[in-house]
C-alpha cells in the first residue's frame, strides 16, 4: 500500500469557495471529487466558511449600527446648538464640556461654523455692552429732569424701572417687534391716599402722585419719541441687525448637518 500523502491546510479562499458553491447546489461529495478532497473535511471546512461569513456580517450589522447611532448624536448636538443660538445667548459652558461638543467641531473642523460662533458670541457681549449704555442714557436723562424727579420723587428706583421699560421699547422698535402703547398699556393701580402705582405692560414703574399722571405720561412719551435720535440706541439698533445675520447664518449651517443626517469627516468617537 502507498504512503497517504497529507494535504495542506484548506485556506479561508477556498473554504469561502466551496460554501459559494455549496449554495449554488453542488453538493459536498460532488466538491469533494472533484477538488480531490475528503467529503469529510469538505462539509467541516463549509460549515467553518458558514459560520466566518456570519460573524463578519454580524460585526458589520454591529458597525453599521455603531455609525448610525454616532451621526445621530451628532445631529442630535447639532439641534441643541441650534436651540442655543435661537435663545440668544452664549453656548453655555454645560455644552461645551460635553464630549459631543468636542466631537463637532472635529467632525466640522473645515466649516465655516466655528467662525459664527466665535462672531455670534464677541457680538452679545457688544450688545451687553450697548444696553448698558443705553440704560446709563436713560437714567442721566431722568435724573437731569427736575421736573420728572419732582413727580417721582426723586426715586431711584423708580430711575431703574423707568431705564428697563425704556430699554424695552428700544429693543422692540430695534428688531421691529410691537411695542408698548402708553395710551393702552399704561395702568394704574389703586393704594391709599393720594398716589397710585404705576404699571407699564408687564413692568412696574413705581408710585406718583395721582395729579401728576397726566405729566408723567407726557414726560415718557417725550422719552420715547427722542429714543431713536440717541447715539446709544443707533448703536444698539446695528448690534442687533448683526447679530440677527449671525444667527440666521449659523442656524442655516446647523439646519443642513440636522437634515442630511451624515456628518462629513471623522473623530476620536467614531466606531472606525
Amino acid at each position: 500500500m502507498g504512503r497517504r500523502v497529507k494535504k495542506p491546510p484548506v485556506k479561508m479562499k477556498e473554504r469561502q469557495d466551496w460554501l459559494r458553491r455549496s449554495k449554488q447546489g453542488e453538493s459536498p461529495p460532488q466538491i469533494a471529487k472533484k477538488d480531490g478532497f475528503d467529503v469529510r473535511t469538505v462539509r467541516k471546512q463549509i460549515a467553518l466558511a458558514q459560520q466566518e461569513e456570519e460573524v463578519h456580517e454580524a460585526k458589520i450589522t454591529v458597525l453599521k449600527d455603531a455609525i448610525t447611532s454616532h451621526h445621530k448624536d451628532i445631529t442630535s448636538f447639532a439641534e441643541q446648538l441650534s436651540s442655543e443660538v435661537a435663545s440668544e445667548k452664549p453656548i453655555s459652558q454645560t455644552m461645551k464640556d460635553d464630549p459631543m461638543w468636542l466631537a463637532f467641531r472635529e467632525h466640522m473642523s473645515r466649516s465655516p461654523l466655528w467662525k459664527y460662533f466665535e462672531k455670534f458670541e464677541d457680538k452679545l457681549e457688544e450688545i451687553a455692552i450697548s444696553k448698558n449704555s443705553f440704560i446709563s442714557k436713560i437714567h442721566d436723562t431722568v435724573n437731569s429732569s427736575p421736573e420728572l424727579m419732582g413727580m417721582i420723587n426723586s426715586n431711584e428706583k423708580t430711575v431703574a424701572y423707568i431705564s428697563n421699560v425704556l430699554l424695552f421699547q428700544a429693543e422692540a422698535q430695534a428688531t421691529k417687534q410691537m411695542v408698548l402703547n402708553i395710551e393702552k398699556n399704561l395702568e394704574t393701580e389703586t393704594s391709599d391716599g393720594e398716589t397710585c402705582g404705576i404699571r407699564y405692560g408687564a413692568f412696574y414703574i413705581g408710585l406718583i402722585q395721582k395729579d401728576h399722571l397726566p405729566q408723567f405720561k407726557d414726560s415718557l412719551k417725550k422719552l420715547e419719541v427722542a429714543i431713536p435720535e440717541l447715539e446709544e440706541y443707533k448703536s444698539l439698533e446695528k448690534n442687533l441687525a448683526e447679530l440677527k445675520r449671525l444667527k440666521t447664518t449659523l442656524q442655516s449651517e446647523l439646519q443642513i448637518i440636522i437634515l442630511r443626517r451624515i456628518v462629513p469627516g471623522r473623530c476620536r468617537f467614531c466606531p472606525i
